[in-house]
């Protein structure tokens, strides 16, 4: 998440950017969200802050925050699909 619940680049607890009612999911196959005040540190450089990022509500974390944003592996799929439709679409189209 960037910039949620008036959160900046610099953590405030004030400002955490999740909350969790016990039905949330914060991470999968070993990663999490990105939260934007909470980049560092990555000491051995796997992309994941080595701290766990603290969420309010019933006290659950997201145990592997990414340092970067992330287009996700599904994301990239479709928009190649798109691109590939939409050319099509232009090359038929002037063919007609």
């Amino acid at each position: 998440m960037r910039y949620n619940n008036g959160a900046t680049d610099n953590y405030d607890s004030n400002h955490i950017q999740g909350y969790n009612n016990g039905t949330n999911y914060w991470g999968h196959k070993g990663r999490g969200n990105y939260w934007s005040d909470w980049t560092t540190p990555d000491n051995n450089h796997d992309g994941i802050v080595d701290n766990p990022y603290a969420l309010d509500g019933d006290g659950a974390q997201d145990n592997y925050p990414l340092v970067n944003p992330t287009v996700p592996e599904f994301a990239t799929s479709i928009i190649i699909i798109l691109w590939i439709i939409a050319t099509a679409g232009i090359f038929l189209y002037r063919k007609l």
